[in-house]
């Protein structure tokens, strides 16, 4: 990956990453939809990079997590999120402030996304998470799939 530091990257996502994002994304993400990470580190800066425009990632679940936050507020909004079979509505923006350290918003890959311009330096580093060779699920799983989906979460990571 482009940050140069597999194993750290590969042990953050083993270990915190994953389990998090298949307890709050149960219902769309099964382990074997979190098998593969990529990071990569944005920065934004007035002078040159200031804003990104809406966009939906190349990742079952993302996670933004803030390095160095900006002064301003909130410049991640969110809008809706691309499902299969579904008209997608414009719809207001949801605005998210990353300002401390660490924080991390974690969201699907489909979520419509970007980056307000920003007035002030800020970096995250973005971890994507995905199935093997980049597979990635757009569609929510059936309610019998949820309960297997459950039972080898809790098998692959010792949680009850």
């Amino acid at each position: 990956n482009e940050l140069g530091f597999e194993e750290f990257l590969k042990g953050l996502s083993d270990r915190l990453l994953k389990p998090i994002a298949q307890i709050l994304f149960s219902r769309r993400v099964s382990v074997q939809d979190l098998t593969t990470e990529y990071g990569f580190v944005v920065q934004y800066h007035p002078a040159s990079d200031v804003n990104l425009a809406e966009h939906a990632d190349a990742s079952a679940i993302t996670a933004n997590i803030c390095l160095l936050p900006s002064k301003e507020d909130a410049p991640l909004f969110f809008k809706n999120v691309r499902e299969i079979g579904e008209t997608t509505h414009d719809v207001e923006p949801v605005k998210v402030a990353l300002d401390i350290p660490g924080e991390v918003v974690f969201h699907l890959g489909q979520h419509i996304h970007g980056v307000s311009n920003v007035t002030s330096s800020r970096s995250n580093m973005v971890v994507w998470l995905m199935g093997d060779y980049g597979y990635v699920r757009v569609a929510p799983y059936d309610e019998h799939e949820i309960l297997a989906n459950q039972l080898s979460f809790e098998k692959n990571y010792g949680w009850n």
